[in-house]
């Protein structure tokens, strides 16, 4: 990362994705941008088709739910 925040960016901001890969899986590289600087930028990875028991300690919401 570029920057140590995105939500105090004064300009527009742009995102750009590229599709990297796509065999069952998709694999993207991203770059975020504002005022033609890149702000950051990395890999995001698509894993479809997971199975669901093996995955679900990954799909758990890291917030807890009020009462």
């Amino acid at each position: 990362m570029h920057v140590s925040r995105l939500d105090d960016i004064a300009c527009d901001i742009k995102i750009k994705a590229e599709k990297l890969a796509d065999k069952g899986n998709v694999l993207y590289h991203f770059t975020v941008m504002a005022a033609n600087c890149v702000l950051l930028e990395g890999r995001a990875a698509l894993l479809l088709g997971v199975n669901k028991p093996a995955a679900e300690p990954f799909l758990q919401s890291p917030l807890t739910t009020l009462e």
